[in-house]
């Protein structure tokens, strides 16, 4: 499993590297990799950051749920395996710096 709790990542590549070894992720809605890969309760869930309840709920959900994880694994492997590749990173990369910078612009 993979926890990912930030406050504020544009790109999170630690999911990407995650999704590779098939691992279920946990990750804030600050994440921009999040909202494109990780579907709620089909291969992780994206919980709202600074909220200690959501995070422990979703890390509870993965532990206790064993079949969950499997599925949350397995389609992570699939999609990793499928679709992505070298020129997908880069598009992601730069959609990820767009969305920050309109953000976080003073």
């Amino acid at each position: 499993m993979k926890i990912y709790p930030t406050y504020w990542k544009p790109w999170g590549l630690a999911i990407n590297e995650a999704m590779q070894f098939g691992k279920p992720v946990i990750a804030t809605f600050s994440v921009s990799t999040a909202r494109n890969l990780v579907r709620q309760e089909i291969k992780g869930f994206v919980v709202p950051e600074n909220n200690d309840r959501a995070l422990a709920e979703a890390i509870r959900s993965i532990i206790l749920d064993e079949e969950l994880a499997k599925k949350m694994r397995q389609k992570f492997r699939e999609i990793i395996l499928q679709t992505y590749n070298c020129d997908h990173l880069v598009k992601g990369f730069i959609e990820s710096n767009k969305h920050h910078y309109t953000r976080w612009q003073l």
